[in-house]
């Protein structure tokens, strides 16, 4: 009975020391050192010690234990205030450079008791720094940090490095944790630009040799093409008989409604710029392609191989900005869709 007994125990406290391992394994462990008001703190202690060792008084000897037994007391509150913080997500949506983006952040106290004081969150870069300070979260409880950031180059940049730090408790000690994310983000190009959105219809018709895609309705000369159904799309000009046929919604779009399509060659368009600078011209591509998503007209790319895509979609559209935003005067424009 006894051997029983000893054997489940030892099971038991075999698991909680692997659970222990894995979870000290998996967590970012803070770092401490003293403060300037932490090293003055312990500056006088060290003095303490050396007047009782002087003079050999007890008082002072007992002063100097306990002003000690104090600084490690609160040099383990320092501690425990910021182990047991996480960092659940770190977000950073791709965005253009016109406009400023956003970094999202959530943390956790993952201590099941105790409250989490006075934390720090900073982000330096070369473009932007960022320092957010948060007085308590509470334990078992996440919060979520939202700060805006500018940048004005375009391309594909990683996620800078996080520093959570606190000085709680009494400023005498400063523990930090070092966060590195090894993820990436897009700055698309601005969306700027004058120059008339390009909609040459008769060029892609003897391009593209009529495809099913675009086949015009005999019995209405209007008719221009049939375009899957979006919300913002008017109810009424959804095609029934289309719909009976696909079981899937379709609109009319006609030839009489402005803009009809457009029409972007990319290779084209980067490579033969006319004297505009690269960068004029990326923007103002940039531009043509977001004012055609956004008021949901149909947009057709011919890419790098030749082959075109009609771009349907957010994801779609995103692909092509991300192009843009890698694009160099050197490298070619390759998009596979």
């Amino acid at each position: 009975m006894e051997i029983k007994w000893l054997q489940t125990f030892s099971t038991k406290l075999k698991s909680q020391f692997e659970n222990r391992r894995r979870k000290q394994k998996n967590q970012k462990r803070p770092y401490i050192i003293p403060a300037k008001f932490g090293f003055y703190f312990g500056s006088g202690i060290l003095i303490l010690l050396i007047l009782a060792f002087t003079y050999a008084n007890q008082l002072i000897y007992l002063i100097a234990f306990f002003y000690s037994s104090f600084i490690f007391i609160v040099m383990h509150l320092a501690n425990n205030n910021l182990k047991n913080i996480k960092i659940n997500s770190y977000e950073i949506p791709s965005y253009f450079a016109d406009e400023l983006g956003s970094i999202q952040i959530q943390l956790t106290n993952e201590h099941h008791k105790y409250l989490t004081r006075f934390i720090h969150i900073e982000i330096n870069t070369s473009e932007f720094e960022i320092e957010k300070e948060i007085e308590i979260i509470k334990n078992r409880d996440n919060i979520t940090v939202t700060c805006k950031i500018l940048k004005s180059s375009r391309g594909l940049f990683p996620y800078p490095r996080i520093k959570i730090y606190s000085t709680f408790p009494f400023g005498l000690f400063y523990c930090w944790q070092i966060h590195d994310w090894q993820m990436s983000y897009f700055v698309y190009p601005e969306r700027v630009g004058d120059i008339k959105v390009p909609q040459a219809f008769e060029e892609i018709e003897k391009e593209l040799k009529l495809p099913l895609w675009l086949k015009k309705d005999n019995q209405n000369d209007e008719f221009f093409m049939h375009k899957e159904y979006n919300e913002s799309d008017n109810f009424k000009r959804i095609d029934w008989k289309v719909f009976a046929r696909k079981n899937k919604f379709y609109t009319k779009i006609f030839s009489s409604a402005e803009p009809k399509i457009i029409y972007v060659d990319l290779n084209s368009e980067l490579d033969h710029l006319n004297g505009i600078p690269m960068e004029i011209k990326l923007k103002q591509i940039t531009k043509w392609l977001f004012d055609a998503h956004k008021i949901n007209t149909p947009c057709l790319i011919k890419t790098y191989n030749g082959k075109f895509s009609l771009l349907n979609g957010k994801n779609d559209y995103e692909l092509i900005f991300q192009t843009l935003a890698l694009h160099s005067i050197k490298g070619g424009v390759s998009i596979d869709n």
